[in-house]
């Protein structure tokens, strides 16, 4: 039997009902089916010009396992072919099961994808097929509008191929936490988390003590206390001229301590009170290593208390020229404002100081990122569906990363509760072979 009636015979078989197979056996050539040279489109829903019987029946395929589509006595297979290479079309044409040269042929060829521009190919021979001229890129999902002619041959038609897709109403999603956002044009900002606490301005703090030894005849005042510049808070008496003065307070702040005691005997030595102004406080960064070749005095800081809820920016006043002989870091401080007083003397802090700034043509949010089939992914949504989209990845700022391949501008992005559509999406892959 000669090589063109076993192709022909084969045609028949194929395309006859009850030997088009399960669904399984579809979408041959990705990781699961990697001894498969080349494979059919996914189905999604049949839709080519002569699809047999039911809509949702097995697709027919062709010799090389592609998509087979017919009108009358002519055949064109559209397959992707990837082994040992990026994903490829390759288009075959027969008449009655007859190989045609492929350099005879028109073709034109558009892949429909979610939220994206239509993508033409442009084909070239090569041997008994046509060759698509780039890289048909994850996620194999889109609808194909093909026009192909052969000689007095024509055959136009559209079908689809669907997968790592789920439709999810917009009230299911948000009960569910999926929240988005718009990928675009963004400043990413490179930065250097710093760690530190909260201190008292040394200027803003005064230990007062007494001019002269005496006994105190009158105190005022109790730890916590506002006080004012110049307002008395004891009078001593001396105990060898009898003259009393006063004790006043020579800022604006708050008693931190009082030690003075009515009937109680004072030196010059002793700290009767001490009085604070916190309206400004210090916040002291420990700078490690190579953090001292990125912080410099008046650069921006950032500042966040350990609990999250307080933030302020201040600039860096003073990078100290010494380093800790026991912990090797070196000083940095910021003077922070603090007249509501949520910044408490004591307590931790981070800091943040942007190093470097970058543009990207495309950003989306740190949370948007996900895997799919191990590789780094972004779900894309457009008119109530859902996709996962494989990206390539480029610089990462604090809260947003650059986008090199995969999302355009302008697209709707999960940002929330990914891991949702990954769950779903997977639950509905299920019925696929991929």
């Amino acid at each position: 039997m000669t090589s063109r009636l076993l192709l022909a015979l084969f045609l028949s078989l194929s395309l006859a009902p009850a030997s088009r197979g399960n669904a399984s056996d579809d979408h041959a050539g990705h990781a699961d089916h990697a001894g498969h040279a080349e494979h059919a489109d996914d189905p999604g829903h049949a839709g080519h010009a002569d699809s047999h019987g039911d809509a949702h029946a097995e697709p027919a395929k062709g010799p090389h396992g592609g998509r087979l589509l017919e009108q009358g006595d002519f055949a064109v297979e559209i397959s992707i072919f990837e082994t040992g290479v990026e994903p490829q079309l390759r288009v075959y044409f027969y008449e009655d099961g007859v190989v045609l040269d492929p350099a005879k042929a028109e073709l034109d060829l558009l892949l429909h994808r979610l939220a994206r521009k239509p993508e033409k190919f442009s084909f070239a021979p090569r041997g008994d097929f046509l060759l698509g001229d780039h890289t048909v890129v994850e996620p194999h999902s889109y609808e194909v509008e093909v026009t192909a002619k052969w000689g007095n041959h024509s055959l136009r038609t559209r079908y689809e191929s669907l997968e790592a897709r789920v439709e999810i109403s917009p009230e299911v999603a948000a009960a569910g936490g999926v929240t988005g956002a718009v990928a675009g044009p963004r400043a990413l900002e490179r930065t250097r988390r710093l760690t530190g606490r909260i201190g008292m301005a040394s200027d803003r703090r005064a230990e007062l003590r007494p001019r002269f030894a005496g006994v105190v005849r009158e105190a005022v005042g109790h730890i916590g206390d506002k006080v004012a510049a110049g307002s008395n808070l004891a009078i001593l008496e001396n105990s060898a001229t009898l003259s009393r003065f006063r004790i006043d307070s020579p800022l604006s702040g708050v008693l931190l301590d009082r030690r003075a005691v009515i009937g109680g005997s004072a030196g010059t030595e002793d700290v009767l009170y001490v009085v604070a102004d916190l309206s400004e406080v210090w916040a002291d960064f420990d700078l490690y290593g190579a953090d001292t070749t990125v912080v410099h005095p008046g650069e921006t800081v950032t500042i966040r208390d350990d609990t999250g809820n307080a933030n302020a920016d201040a600039r860096i006043s003073y990078v100290s020229p010494l380093r800790d002989v026991h912990t090797q870091t070196t000083l940095a401080r910021a003077v922070l404002a603090n007249a509501d007083g949520r910044w408490a003397p004591g307590a931790f802090v981070t800091g943040t100081i942007a190093i470097e700034e970058a543009e990207a043509a495309v950003a989306v949010p740190l949370s948007a990122l996900q895997s799919w089939r191990e590789r780094d992914a972004v779900f894309v949504h457009a008119d109530g569906v859902w996709e996962a989209r494989p990206v390539v990845i480029g610089r990462r700022g604090e809260e947003w990363l650059e986008i090199l391949e995969g999302v355009e501008a302008g697209s709707d992005v999960a940002t929330g509760n990914t891991f949702l559509l990954r769950a779903e999406i997977e639950k509905a892959g299920a019925s696929h072979d991929h």
